[in-house]
Formats: C-alpha cells, structure tokens, sequence
C-alpha cells in the first residue's frame, strides 16, 4: 500500500493568496477551523459585522475569557469529551472569570454578597 504524497510543488498558489479550498486540490480541502475567517463574505469578520462590533458597549459583545473557554472546548472535541482530561483549562477559565467580575464589582462598586441574593439574612 502507497501513501499518496501532497509536496509543496503539488499546490499552485500566487505569492499574495493562502491555501484555500478553492486552490487545493479536492483530496486536501481544508476544515472550517483551518479556513481564513474572510472566506465567509456575511461572517463575523465582514465589514458590516465589525461597524456592529465597534458601536456596542463593551459590556454587549466584550468577554476577556471568551478565548479561555474556547480552549477548553477544544480540548474538550480533541479528548472526546473527557473532562478529566481538560481539567487545566477548566481551571484557568474559572480563574480567568473570577478575576473579570472581581474588576467589575470594582469599577462599578457592586457588593461582593449582593450575588447571594440574601441568603445571609436567612441564617439569622
């Protein structure tokens, strides 16, 4: 049994273009993950997309841990779903969200037992 081998001199490409699934050929069309976010023409990084993005509070759209978490879900698909595996970026978005909301309360001087819901006052 032969491995079919796809050398650098197999794909043509101009010097000013990546690796598309226009340009390879068909045995070697790339994933979505692996596909340039511009090949979309309505995605999230089209034009109309980014003028939305800019105009919104950052409170709308704007989460520092969002890349903690997409971590997390990729290791996730890579171990089949197996949390014990995982347990690193489990950590390190927890950690990641702890101190996102600890600055939050700060800036906007929001109580550290206001998320109870008065639950304090229960135990009296």
């Amino acid at each position: 049994m032969s491995k079919e081998c796809l050398c650098a001199t197999d794909i043509k490409i101009d010097n000013h273009s990546r690796p598309t699934s226009r340009n390879l050929p068909n045995k070697t069309k790339p994933n979505m993950a692996t596909q340039h976010p511009d090949d979309r023409s309505d995605g999230p990084w089209s034009d109309k997309n980014k003028r939305k993005f800019r105009n919104k509070d950052l409170s709308e759209f704007y989460d520092p841990c969002q890349e903690a978490a997409a971590r997390s879900i990729q290791c996730l698909n890579r171990n089949g779903g197996d949390r014990t595996m995982c347990q690193d970026y489990f950590a390190a978005y927890r950690e990641c969200k702890k101190q996102w909301i600890g600055r939050k309360r700060e800036v906007y001087n929001i109580p550290k037992d206001s998320e109870s819901g008065g639950e304090q006052d229960q135990g009296q």
